[in-house]
């Protein structure tokens, strides 16, 4: 930091005038050109003590550059000496014309003019060091991940210039959901059990919570389990209990009928613990899932039969292997 030396004098012009009034009218007691109520100087006395408090400030301006000249003067006999005027250098932004659908060209040498500086007419002109290609793609979106707070943002205010964000930091939680889908076994019009059978590679953990849920039609419940694996961090069974069927909903354009495991603790990348996160390397690891449905039901009709190829009117008395069965002979039911 440049320390600037104080000033010798730091009197304004009107200041000058009010201390040059004062002492008229203390060596000048017969000079009477002056308001009573302000004390201000009038007519021709404003003028003359104006242009002498002017010139006054003029002489102390002056008098407050004698440090600077004399820190010259040491420089000079240093043998420093200040820099050539160089060339002035700014960033410049090029836009393509609206509508236009192809990149631009602005060649080496392209002039611009940027606004006259204070007190002058002419404008300050500039010119391309290199060659430039004016992209007609524009930037969409902008997010910042933040991974050692497990945060993201999305920063598209930025691209507009309708805002100014925090860059390189994030202000929303990152989701960490495992889906588990299956049609047939979250399928079933009545499940008394439905248990998870997990087989993982033993891992320690910081400090995991962990949400199970179901999608109902509607949004995401909340389900009550029996967790054997301590939150995924042994092989283990997870009981889910009763549950109806669950209803088909697109996850990343599959639909499937859905389960999910949402991880609420919070994933550093840091190799140190840090209180309330989990480390990255801490995550479990799973070999392998079975789903098991416990279906109990009773007093069902059978939708089709068949012996061999032949269908079979169930709604009539019939000999399931036909009237004269013989060696291979099948029957089939069948139920949904």
């Amino acid at each position: 930091m440049i320390v600037q030396p104080p000033d010798i004098d730091d009197r304004t012009a009107e200041e000058v005038s009010r201390q040059a009034v004062e002492l008229i009218k203390l060596y000048a007691t017969e000079w009477k050109e002056f308001d009573p109520a302000t004390g201000r100087a009038r007519g021709v006395s404003a003028a003359l003590t104006g242009v002498f408090a002017r010139f006054a400030e003029i002489i102390i301006q002056r008098l407050n550059q004698v440090p600077q000249k004399n820190f010259l003067a040491f420089l000079d006999m240093l043998g420093a000496s200040l820099l050539p005027p160089q060339p002035a250098r700014a960033p410049l932004t090029f836009s393509l014309a609206a509508g236009s659908a192809v990149d631009g060209l602005v060649p080496e040498g392209t002039q611009a003019a940027a606004p006259p500086l204070e007190g002058e007419k002419a404008p300050v002109m500039f010119e391309t060091e290199r060659e430039l290609v004016v992209v007609a793609a524009q930037l969409a979106s902008l997010f910042v991940r933040d991974p050692a707070q497990d945060k993201y943002a999305d920063l598209a205010g930025i691209l507009s210039a309708s805002s100014e964000e925090l860059i390189f930091q994030g202000n929303r939680r990152v989701e960490h959901i495992l889906y588990l889908g299956h049609n047939r076994a979250l399928g079933f019009p009545a499940i008394d059990d439905l248990i998870l059978d997990l087989k993982l590679t033993p891992r320690p953990s910081d400090g995991r919570s962990l949400a199970w849920e179901a999608w109902d039609g509607e949004e995401w419940k909340s389900l009550t389990v029996t967790d054997d694996t301590d939150s995924l961090q042994k092989s283990g069974a997870i009981r889910m209990g009763a549950m109806k069927a669950l209803p088909p909903v697109a996850i990343n354009e599959k639909e499937n009928r859905w389960l999910r495991c949402r991880l609420l603790t919070p994933v550093t990348s840091d190799t140190e613990p840090r209180k309330g996160m989990e480390r990255a390397s801490q995550l479990p690891d799973i070999e392998a899932i079975r789903i098991i449905a416990s279906i109990n039901r009773f007093g069902l009709t059978a939708d089709a039969a068949f012996t061999d190829q032949t269908a079979i009117d169930l709604s009539k008395e019939f000999f399931p292997l036909g009237e004269k069965p013989g060696f291979g002979t099948a029957f089939w039911l069948a139920q949904s």
